[in-house]
């Protein structure tokens, strides 16, 4: 199997069925002789990035460091080639760790820089390697997330650990609430049993179905006081809230999270809730591309269309050049007026005096547009599976170039737009 051939779209997860992507076992394999070389790199970062560690990692512990970042690399990497594969349990050496530092009396602030600097080096590391034998950007995309994540729990079992040795019993509430966030949005499906037991640490009844809310904010600061209801996680690099679906308090938000932003996933059943924070999290990314109008709290159910054409960037940008190469022989003037029409005309049914009118455009100008449509895209408008598409793909373009909804163009007498067409 070929990296390209990876690069199929892995899909959504629900409850029942998760489909998962997986690198061949000979390019996981020849990636063990970097991994002396990627370790040395990440200690020298972390030197570098935090001079409280510069001393320690200088001697023998340097050396054991090395060791132990290049051990969970290969793991990390194995996990590429096989997630559902058997490992063994690192959670207490993460939990090790944040107890040694406490004790060591190094910050906190400093144990979670050691962790963002490592990884980024070991992502340029394995990004470099997986670029040189072919991977294609989606792949990249989905290996970065998958290292993000392993990382994320890592640091968050040594944030924990720090914490619970300085911890009254509010602030054991707090890490257990914290670590029933984890539970629920980890890949892997949690036991029913050990679920029960983390919410009733947490001080918190299972519901039925939650809401995941991504957010976006200020790297110091807490928000407002959120209410027992709802689960919140900052201690990690992508911050984020588990409230049971419908409560209250996802109304208040915006009073709640000021200086943050805030976006809403779909209400799913526990099982499902890291899909929910994935849609969340894709929310956030297109407010910043302007895909989205940006909000400071932002509901998914509100923006389905974005959502669903820019899940997968590769894809809709294949389906983009695809569609409407005909039209690429225009100036962009003439694409711009013809790529609208097109839209219109389609999402209309191809009812000219509704496209007239919601362009300001003479009848005779949609239908001579029309026409010219036709000889360029042929059988494509006419066939269903083709006029799907051909309207995924306009819907897509125009959200792209920032012309998202249909452009009011002035009144033209028909012979004059149809030679400025």
């Amino acid at each position: 199997m070929s990296l390209q051939q990876c690069a199929v779209p892995s899909g959504g997860t629900n409850s029942t069925t998760t489909r998962t992507r997986r690198l061949p076992r000979g390019i996981v394999d020849g990636f063990r002789p970097h991994a002396p070389h990627l370790a040395r790199d990440v200690v020298t970062a972390i030197r570098q990035a935090v001079p409280e560690y510069d001393a320690p990692l200088s001697g023998p512990f340097g050396e054991i460091m090395k060791a132990a970042v290049q051990a969970g690399t290969l793991r990390c990497v194995d996990m590429l080639a096989d997630p559902n594969a058997p490992q063994d349990d690192w959670t207490p050496v993460f939990r090790g760790i944040g107890k040694t530092e406490r004790a060591e009396g190094r910050s906190l602030e400093s144990l979670q820089a050691a962790y963002r600097a490592g990884g980024q080096v070991a992502w340029r590391h394995v990004s470099r390697y997986l670029r040189s034998h072919g991977a294609p950007p989606d792949l990249l995309r989905w290996a970065a997330e998958s290292i993000s994540k392993y990382l994320t729990m890592a640091c968050g079992l040594s944030t924990d650990s720090y914490l619970l040795e300085r911890a009254d019993h509010s602030d054991t509430v707090e890490v257990s609430r914290r670590q029933l966030v984890r539970l629920m949005l980890a890949d892997t499906a949690t036991d029913e049993r050990t679920l029960t037991g983390a919410a009733r640490a947490a001080n918190w009844e299972l519901p039925e179905r939650v809401t995941v809310v991504a957010l976006s904010g200020p790297t110091t600061g807490r928000p407002n006081d959120l209410g027992p209801a709802v689960l919140a996680d900052f201690e990690t690099a992508e911050p984020c809230l588990i409230v049971p679906a419908g409560d209250p308090a996802l109304r208040t938000l915006t009073a709640a999270l000021p200086r943050w932003r805030a976006a809403i996933g779909p209400a799913v059943p526990i099982a499902d809730a890291a899909a929910s924070l994935r849609v969340a999290r894709r929310a956030l990314t297109l407010a910043e591309r302007g895909l989205i109008t940006p909000q400071p709290v932002i509901d998914c159910a509100d923006h389905p269309l974005p959502l669903t054409l820019f899940a997968d960037d590769l894809l809709i940008d294949q389906i983009i050049d695809r569609r409407l190469a005909p039209l690429r022989t225009l100036t962009d003037r003439q694409q711009h007026r013809l790529l609208v029409t097109l839209h219109e005309w389609l999402s209309s049914r191809g009812r000219v005096a509704e496209v007239a009118e919601r362009l300001r455009l003479h009848p005779q100008s949609v239908r001579y547009r029309v026409n010219k449509l036709q000889e360029l895209f042929g059988d494509s408008l006419t066939d269903p599976q083709g006029r799907f598409e051909l309207e995924l793909a306009a819907r897509a373009k125009l959200l792209l170039t920032g012309n998202n909804d249909a452009v009011a163009e002035e009144e033209l007498p028909p012979e004059e737009d149809s030679r400025a067409a």
